[in-house]
This record gives structure tokens, sequence and C-alpha cells, in this order.
């Protein structure tokens, strides 16, 4: 079989294709022409899925009646399904580049758009060899890359629409599973709190696609109180207690929808006028965390909005208590195997309630390096890692780097020193590290350079001399470097 400049320039793209996943993760808010460019991938990616199908009909329908379709039309065909696989990769990571996009779904999209690239590739080689060669193998190999590449435009189309419109929208809009009796997760609806069980919930069908870790357009994350409060790049306060129209998060909501300003942005489904309505009242009571629904049917006006939006209300409850129930689940298949391991699973407050906090028994067991491997299968479900007074090494940080959720990790008084560090430069919610009472050094502290959504860190009793750390402070001005022992949970 003779090697041809065609069959080069078919390996020189294969090679490109494998390297685009593998380049460093991009840093939030990047911008500039190409991340402009990347912008027109959701509009370029539909023209794959068109070629790629159509010419897969076409060659079942040549199977059948041979001859009836012209082979130029397959070529031609063929040749822009691939053309147009191309440009889409490159478009997407062009938007992949401007960091609105992080985390493991979008990883997920990356490798399936180089696959279905891959399989283009593999592909046309197997067709030109089946015009030259009259053999079986070269012809099987084609039709497994033709169906092949469909499949994966199923599973890679999923995931780009997980990252549009969340992981739930297929799913959101069936009838929920009738949950049965109270069971103890379910109060009476006076005693709902109004952020955690109605309006946290709106933000997560309505905003929390845009504005999660993810994906923080405009820098802003509204998946928690504290996150929302932290605001974005505006540098404008989301919420100020008492003044809703001093506030960012209401005043975008209620601006002309043809403003453009106007939140949630054209395509999007609005908020409906009742949730608007509860989103100011919450505001005029204080927005705080614990304020009951009770204290809202007691207000004669704003009563006739909460009857209103009952129904929502109850089906809003359902979805909570089956996302309770999973986690709960989950719970009972964790907590016995860290118990094992001499170590405790527990919700994580602070995030969404199905991601979890991992952290030491108490009185502490010795837990090492080899523990965390034993987590494998639940690595996707830590928001948050306590590993104090453990005899983990700098090993263990590769281990953390594969929990991909991961926004707090405490490992005050460990062996660490700080040469695993850069493992945790893949970690791109990654806002805590906790170092204080470790074997942390000069040459290890100047590994926090590669953790760029870092914005606190503990580093009280290690060997970090002062000129390094004043040249750390210089160098990430947005993050809090602290001499202090910091929480140890």
């Amino acid at each position: 079989m003779k090697f041809t400049r065609t069959d080069l320039c078919l390996l020189l793209l294969t090679a490109l294709l494998i390297v685009i996943p593998l380049l460093p993760p991009p840093e939030a808010g990047t911008e500039g022409l190409l991340p402009a460019l990347g912008r027109f991938h959701p509009l370029i990616v539909h023209f794959p899925i068109a070629f790629f199908f159509l010419l897969l009909v076409m060659e079942l329908w040549s199977l059948k009646y041979p001859g009836k379709v012209h082979e130029g039309i397959l070529h031609l065909t063929g040749g822009l399904a691939g053309l147009t696989t191309l440009a889409a990769i490159l478009i997407g990571y062009f938007l992949y580049r401007s960091g609105d996009y992080q985390g493991a779904l979008v990883q997920n999209h990356l490798w399936g758009g180089v696959g279905l690239g891959l399989l283009f590739i593999l592909g046309w080689w197997f067709h030109r060899q089946r015009s030259t060669n009259d053999q079986k193998v070269w012809n099987n190999g084609y039709w497994t890359c033709l169906i092949g590449a469909n499949l994966l435009l199923i599973y890679t189309g999923h995931r780009g629409g997980q990252l549009t419109h969340g992981v739930d929208y297929l799913t959101e809009l069936l009838p929920s599973i009738s949950v049965g009796p109270a069971t103890g997760t379910e109060k009476p609806v006076e005693e709902l709190l109004v952020y955690q069980d109605l309006i946290q919930p709106l933000f997560k069908k309505h905003c929390n696609s845009c504005h999660n870790q993810r994906k923080a357009k405009g820098g802003l994350i509204l998946t928690s109180l504290p996150e929302i409060n932290k605001g974005g790049k505006s540098g404008k306060s989301m919420i100020v207690s008492g003044k809703p129209e001093e506030s960012e998060l209401y005043a975008r909501i209620t601006l002309a929808p043809d403003h453009e300003d106007y939140m949630p942005p054209e395509g999007k489904p609005a908020l409906p006028p009742q949730a608007v309505e509860l989103l100011k009242w919450w505001i005029l009571e204080g927005a705080g965390a614990d304020l009951q629904l009770g204290e809202g049917l007691a207000d004669a006006a704003f009563s006739k909005v909460i009857l209103s939006f009952l129904p929502q209300i109850t089906k809003i409850r359902q979805k909570q208590i089956k996302d309770r129930r999973e986690r709960n689940q989950l719970l009972e298949k964790l907590t016995p195997l860290a118990a094992e391991l001499g170590l405790k699973v527990t919700p994580d407050p602070a995030t969404d309630s199905l991601y979890l906090g991992l952290s030491m028994e108490f009185p502490p067991q010795t837990v090492k390096d080899p523990a965390l491997l034993k987590l494998e299968p639940f690595y996707h479900v830590f928001s948050k890692v306590s590993l104090t007074g453990s005899d983990i090494t700098d090993e263990s940080l590769h281990t953390l780097s594969l929990m991909p959720n991961l926004r707090e990790i405490y490992l005050n008084r460990t062996c660490i020193t700080g040469e695993g560090i850069p493992f945790l430069g893949q970690l791109p919610n990654l806002e805590i590290l906790n170092l204080s009472h470790t074997d942390l050094d000069d040459n290890g502290a100047l590994n926090l350079l590669e953790l760029k959504a870092l914005k606190r860190g503990y580093l009280f009793q290690t060997f970090v001399h002062k000129e390094v750390l004043e040249a750390l402070r210089f160098h990430m001005p947005e993050v809090d470097l602290l001499e202090q022992e910091g929480p140890y949970y």
C-alpha cells in the first residue's frame, strides 16, 4: 500500500485534532477576535449534523438501489460533512478559549467533536482504499466509521445542548413521579424558605445554564447566595437589602425586553411575572437566606402572587424531593465505604444539593494516599474535601485533580510540599486552598500561579519566605494569600 501526500496530510490533521483537547484550559473572560468568531459555533455545528445524516441515508439508498445515487453526489456530501465538521471543531475551540465554558461537560463535548473529526478522517481513508482495492475490510471499515460518526453526533450534540440549556433540559418538563405521602423531607408551604426552596430553583431553570461554575457569563455565578453577593465583572451590587431598584439582579430582569442588558437574553424563557414579584418582595424583606414564605402569605397584596404561583411551587418541591432522595441514596452507598477509609461524607450546603463534602472522621484515623483511589467512582460528586491532619502527600494532589467539581480543599497539617500543586490547575472551580502547617516551601508555593480560579489561600506556618509570598501577591492580585491558619473545613 503506497503512502501518498494525501495520507501525510491526513496524519498531520489527525495529530492536530488530538492535540486540541490536551492544550491548557482557558482563562475565564478571554476576549478578542477568536472568541468572537467562536460565537458562530452554534450556527456552524448544524451543518455536519445534516451532512453526516444525509450521507448515511444516501449510502443506504445506494445499497438497496445501486446506481440511483450518483457517485459525485456522495463524494460532495461526504466532503461537505468533513469540511463543516473541521470548521465546527475549530470555531468551537475558539469559543472554548473564551473561558465562558469550563468543567467536565465542555471537555466531553470537545472530545466528542474531536472524535467525530477523527472518524471522518479514518472513514475518508477507508473510502479511498475501497475505491482502489476491492476488499471487504475497507468497505466494512468505511461503514463502521459512517455509522459511528452518526452515533457520536447524537452524543456530542446532546452534550452541547446540556451546556446551552442545562443538564436536565430534556427531562425537566416530564411529569414528576409521585413521591407519596410526606416523608420528612416535605414541609408546609408556610415554612418554605423563599431563597432556597423557590428562588434558587427558579434560577436553576431560567438562569444557571449561563451562570454556573462551568459557564460564568459576565463573571456572575447564580448557583448559591454567596456567589450572587460576590457579583460579576460589572462590579455592581447584585442585591441591595431592602432596595430592589438598586439591586442589579432585579434591575436586569425588569428592563424592557429589547434592552441590550435585559436578562435573560433573547431566545431564553423569561422569568414568570410572579417570580419577578417574588424576587422583589424577597429583596424588600432583606434578601435573607432564612426568610420563610409564610411571611409573604401574611401580606395581603403579596399573598395573591403566592396563590397564583402555588402550582409551580408544587412542581419545584417535587423536583427538590427527588434530588434529595437521589443524594440520600448516594450517601447510603458512600458512607460505609468512606468509614472504612477513615473518612466521612456530608452534603455540602454551599453548593448544589447533589454535591457532597469529604472530610476526616473524628477521632481521626490514619489516612494515606491510596485511600482516595478507592473513591474513584464518586469523584464527580465532591465539591469540598478536608484531609486535615492526614498522612497524604503530594501524590494525592493528582487524585484530587480528578474530582472535577472541587471548590474547596483543606490540607492543613499534612505532608504537602507543593510539588503536586500544578495538578490542581486543571480544576476549573477551585477557589479555596488551605496549606497551613505543611512542608510547603518556596518552590512549591510558586506552583500556586497555576491555579487560575483560586481566590483564597492559607499559608500559615509554612516554609515560604516573605519575599516569595510578596512576589506571589504581586502576580496574583485577585487572590487573598493569607498568613492565617484558616478553617479546617
